[in-house]
């Protein structure tokens, strides 16, 4: 996130903007993990953290599996609590932002759709529908976000 800001010319001096970039690219991060957590399962791997597999009494062998266990979803749903968390942390710092640092900013909402459809799925990270392209919604939320200066 903080390539963009620099390529959209926004000073070093703006540091919200450097913070708010900071959020974004954690949930940003978060949120790709989930997404691809099947995908690396299938390759025999997981970027899953440790302390949250421990704490929520997730397994290699489980997570490998490629179905959805009580263990994983509540992990995943801690990974997606966190991200959303650092979504509203940067989303608390956009009024006092630059329009050029609000429009580097954008992949924001792609964060907040990804993060709405796991939580209507429960955060079962393995069901289909979670993790179906956003396609003409993301094209609105985009628009939308970037005609009022959002993300």
């Amino acid at each position: 996130m903080q390539l963009g800001l620099e390529a959209c010319g926004v000073p070093e001096e703006e540091e919200k903007a450097s913070v708010a970039a900071y959020h974004v690219g954690v949930a940003h991060g978060l949120v790709t993990l989930l997404r691809a957590t099947i995908h690396h399962a299938g390759q025999g791997c997981t970027y899953i953290p440790a302390d949250v597999a421990l704490r929520h009494g997730l397994t290699l062998k489980s997570i490998l599996s490629g179905s959805a266990s009580p263990a994983l979803t509540d992990a995943a749903t801690e990974i997606g609590l966190e991200a959303t968390t650092h979504l509203l942390a940067a989303r608390a710092l956009r009024p006092d932002l630059s329009p050029a640092a609000r429009a580097a900013l954008q992949p924001a909402a792609v964060v907040g759709l990804v993060l709405g459809r796991l939580q209507q799925h429960g955060y079962n990270i393995y069901s289909r529908e979670a993790l179906q392209p956003l396609g003409l919604r993301l094209q609105a939320s985009l628009a939308w976000h970037g005609a009022f200066g959002t993300y």
